[in-house]
């Protein structure tokens, strides 16, 4: 079963290979600039849309999803963990709009703090079986 959740981590990491790879090459700065604004603006909208399906009445972990053996959820608290995480980003790349060098560098920095805040903030707990 695919997880909204699953989707949230993998936008980060959509970028983060964007950056690592430099899979677009006739990126100038200003359109890597843009891209990674603009994705990261997406993603801030990706997690309203993930906060208005959040089911307050449940107490439980929601939006389970499985890697390498750990099961991971967001409870009521690590969803607004999450969200905060996204709202900053784009405000970390607008604060670096006039970093003429090592802006990739800073990318990908930025977005791996992302995926991993966001990993933290999901309860894992070891499947048991």
């Amino acid at each position: 079963m695919f997880s909204c959740l699953c989707l949230f981590i993998f936008l980060p990491f959509i970028c983060l290979c964007n950056e690592l790879l430099f899979i677009i090459n006739f990126f100038t700065f200003k359109r890597l600039r843009y891209f990674s604004f603009y994705l990261s603006l997406i993603l801030f909208l990706f997690s309203l849309w993930f906060l208005s399906i959040f089911d307050k009445t449940c107490f439980n972990p929601q939006f389970l999803f499985e890697i390498g053996g750990q099961l991971f959820g967001v409870d009521h608290l690590s969803v607004w963990f999450c969200i905060l995480t996204v709202f900053i980003i784009p405000f970390c790349i607008v604060y670096s709009w006039d970093l003429l060098f090592y802006f990739r560098s800073y990318l990908i920095i930025i977005f791996f703090l992302e995926i991993f805040i966001l990993l933290i903030s999901c309860d894992g707990e070891e499947i048991k079986k």
